[in-house]
């Protein structure tokens, strides 16, 4: 374990060095420097460096004297420390248009990188923005797609959810309140449906759809709530609110007409 803290240690006080001494000399125009961990590429006491320029501002002179003195600092670091530093570049508008174009080599490579040197913001918040799936055309953006699909289902299945129950206990009510006008006992749910046959149907004062329309919906809830039926789809959704709205507004008349014949006896 010492021996290994003590590499560590050199290989930060490389890139220190490194970084150092090009940015005294070149900081207006390094954007930002990362270190590349490629484990195919990694050799013991090789570091590989990316260094960003701002092609903006300077010309193919200011790169020129850049490359030399990079060459010079590798050579140092190499020569004091035993650390070989390789160095690529890249220029900050192609680096920019390759990331907008969705280029795969280059979110690879930030994938597998660590921010060393990134004074305005520049890599950080990239990195980021790839490893929480924001940069679409990224693996990271197709994951996050699925999931996010898999939780808009989810919300969408609570939606269905609250719509049954409303349906449900719209029709239990109005069943209830039924049975409860003609004088029965309060029925629990699963008799509501029984009651209204033999209250209401054998008397040829409701359509037995009705008495069928409280069963369904009654028994469909159950099903649903014991997860014998784990996929509500929209079409089944839709005949249930026709039953129950249909139940539910000759609930309400047959009260009334029940009323009707207790106000006049």
């Amino acid at each position: 374990m010492k021996v290994k803290k003590e590499v560590d240690i050199r290989y930060v006080n490389a890139l220190e060095a490194f970084c150092t001494s090009l940015i005294r000399k070149h900081g207006r125009i390094v954007v930002s420097i990362w270190l590349l961990k490629n484990p195919e590429r990694l050799r013991e006491k090789d570091l590989y460096v990316i260094i960003l320029l701002n092609d903006i501002k300077t010309g193919k002179s200011g790169f020129k004297k850049l490359e030399l003195d990079v060459l010079e600092a590798e050579k140092a670091v190499s020569t004091n420390l035993g650390v070989r530093i390789h160095s690529g570049f890249y220029n900050l508008s192609v680096y920019f248009e390759s990331v907008m174009k969705g280029d795969e080599d280059i979110f690879r490579e930030i994938r597998h990188s660590i921010p060393v040197y990134d004074p305005t913001g520049f890599f950080g918040p990239l990195k980021k923005l790839i490893n929480t799936g924001k940069i679409v055309g990224t693996r990271e953006s197709l994951f996050k797609l699925v999931f996010d699909m898999k939780e808009r289902y989810k919300d969408i299945h609570k939606v269905k959810m609250r719509i049954l129950d409303n349906i449900y206990a719209a029709v239990v009510d109005s069943g209830q309140a039924a049975l409860i006008t003609a004088g029965t006992r309060f029925p629990i749910h699963k008799d509501i449906a029984s009651g209204l046959e033999k209250h209401f149907v054998k008397k040829h004062m409701l359509e037995k759809r009705y008495a069928d329309y409280c069963s369904d919906i009654i028994q469909f809830m159950k099903e649903v709530e014991h997860k014998r039926i784990k996929n509500m789809t929209g079409k089944t959704l839709d005949v249930m609110i026709k039953k129950g709205n249909l139940f539910v507004n000759r609930m309400k008349d047959l009260v009334d007409e029940i009323e009707k014949k207790t106000a006049n006896a």
